[in-house]
Parts: structure tokens; sequence; C-alpha cells
């Protein structure tokens, strides 16, 4: 009889039948067994792992047949982040199923919000109003969320005159909420009779042309009335044209013991103030000076002030640099005789 059976190694042997007393039976009744060993195949296959980490071995019954290695193996991890929907963050983890490859990960998906940005746009002819724009599912979870509240602009009333009496509002087109929404009152108005009247002047009439100082420069006619306003049209009555002119103004700047700031009209060889605009205006500004305390030892006690100069020699007014005061005061002494060889006087 031929038996084959799996080896370390290769080979083959012989076995014979004996009796009871360890005698090899050569009397043919028995069955010589030559047993072939042959080395096995040998399958690794790879199982996700259920309880803990293991190998097992598998050996078929049929040697000719390769044996199994069973290897438990933990599945890989794959990290997901996904948008939240409405219910908020969360998190899950799908865990394949025990017959699906092992090569297949474990799922940890976690639900993040996505960041928010908040918009402000005028509101329509609806007022107010809010609402919220979500990005795509399939968006990156970056993409911002979009919460527009539409707020009502203020509203500048004008009323303009026209052949019928209506309302209408005009919504600005600009996202600018600073602009205002207008609403245009149409109304009709009274007619009123205008009487035009127009006083022929005399070419001949005298002039009298008068410049005054004014905020502006304009030109003004004044003609003369009577007791009842009524403009006179005889020759011999005066017409006054008045020319205002701006004057000029200087400002200057002074050192002073308080700050304070004056307006120095300009006037004339009597005294009067210069109204023709041929003069100059000065607005002086008294400023203060910042000054340093300096006090030194002298033969006498005195006060002195140094004010700053340019490179000109000239005293600098504006305050950028600062005068020094210097105190003099006399040190008090203590008179000291002592026996020596010669006289004389140390100052110590």
């Amino acid at each position: 009889m031929t038996i084959t059976s799996p080896g370390l190694n290769t080979g083959m042997t012989t076995q014979y039948l004996i009796d009871g007393t360890g005698n090899t039976i050569i009397d043919g009744s028995g069955t010589i067994t030559i047993i072939t060993y042959i080395t096995q195949g040998i399958i690794t296959i790879f199982l996700p792992v259920i309880r803990s980490l293991s190998t097992t071995t598998i050996f078929p019954t049929n040697p000719g047949q390769p044996a199994s290695v069973v290897i438990y193996t933990p599945r890989q991890t794959s990290y997901v982040t996904r948008p939240a929907g409405p219910g908020g963050p969360s998190g899950t983890t799908i865990i394949p199923g025990t017959d699906v490859a092992v090569t297949v990960p474990v799922q940890v998906i976690t639900y993040a919000s996505r960041p928010v940005t908040t918009v402000t746009r005028p509101a329509g002819p609806n007022g107010p109003s809010g609402t919220t724009i979500f990005p795509a599912t399939d968006a990156p979870i970056t993409s911002l969320v979009e919460v527009i509240t539409y707020v009502v602009r203020s509203t500048i009333t004008i009323i303009y005159s026209g052949s019928s009496v209506f309302t209408t509002t005009v919504y600005p087109t600009e996202t600018d909420l600073s602009v205002f929404v207008s609403v245009i009152d149409y109304v009709t108005l009274p007619i009123i009779t205008v009487i035009v009247i127009t006083y022929v002047v005399s070419e001949s009439q005298p002039r009298t042309t008068v410049t005054w100082v004014g905020s502006s420069a304009y030109l003004t006619t004044i003609y003369p009335t009577d007791v009842s306003s009524n403009i006179i049209t005889n020759p011999t009555a005066t017409i006054n044209i008045i020319n205002f002119v701006t004057q000029p103004i200087t400002t200057v700047m002074r050192l002073a013991s308080v700050t304070g700031i004056t307006t120095v009209f300009p006037t004339n060889s009597t005294g009067n103030i210069v109204t023709d605009g041929s003069g100059t205006i000065s607005i002086i500004t008294f400023i203060i000076q910042p000054e340093t305390l300096i006090t030194q030892v002298a033969s006498t006690t005195s006060l002195t002030t140094l004010f700053p100069t340019d490179s000109f020699g000239s005293t600098i007014t504006d305050s950028s640099k600062t005068k020094t005061i210097i105190t003099f005061i006399t040190q008090s002494k203590t008179l000291v005789t002592q026996i020596s060889s010669t006289t004389s006087l140390t100052i110590l």
C-alpha cells in the first residue's frame, strides 16, 4: 500500500509488518506500506481582527492541498471631515463587515460646523428680513456660511410740484446703507399772480460806489426810496453801488505767558478801521514756549532768560525750541583761621 504524507522534506520510506515478537513478517500475509513524504504548499490569508491579534494555521485533510495561514490583522483607519447639517456638529464611525476585505479602512467621520460670515444689506420694499445661505454639500469645509440681514434704510422726504398729487418711493441701487430711500411727494401749488414793476432809471442819475468788506465778493445796488419805500426816479437822487470785497487775512504766532487768540483789524491814519479791503486782518495766536530752569552759583544773585535762535541769530517764536531760565545764586561760605608759617587764603 502506498501513502502520501506531508513532511518537512521530500522522501520515501517503507514500513514492513512485524509479529508479536517484533520480527518482520515474510510469509506474505501482511501488507507493506510505502510512505511518500512531500512538502505542503502554504497560502497566507489576512482577515480583519475580531477579538485580538492572532495567527492560526489550517491543514487540509488532503496532503496535496496547501495549508492556510490565517493572520488576523487590524484595519487601517481613515479620518474624514464633512460639513455638519442643521443638527450641528457630530461624529460617527463606519466599520466594514467581517466579510469585507481587510484593505477596506474603518472610516471615522467628523461633521464640523463651517465658518460663518455675517453680511448686512439694505432691505427692499418688503421690509427687513434675514436669510442664511449654506454652501453645497460637496463644497470644501472652509466654504463660508453666509448669514445675510436685510435692514431698512433711512428715509428722506422730498416735495415736488406737479400736475397731480401722488407719492412715489425711489430705492437706491447702491448697497451702501448710508444712501437714503427717497419718498417723493408730488403736490399741486396754487397759482399766484405776480406783478412785475419795471422802474426806469435815468442814465444821468448820480451814482456813488462804496467798497465794504464782506464774507464773499459780490456787487449790489441800492436805489433811493421815499418814506413809503417806493423807488425815487428823480434824476437828482443818488444810487448807491456797494462793492463787497473779501479782506486778506494773515496768521501770526507770538509767545506769551498765557495762550489766547486775537484779531487785529487794519486802521487808517485817523485810527478808524479800514473797510475797503485795502488792509490785511491779522489773527494773532499767543502760545507758551517750553522752558528749562537752571540754577548756577555766581558772585551775585540774578535771573536771566536765554531765548532760542535760528541759524541767522533770530529769536525762534514758534515754540518749537525751549527757552532757558538761569537763576544765579550765591553760595554760603565758612571762614577758618589756621596757624601757618606764611599768611595765605585758600578757597575750597
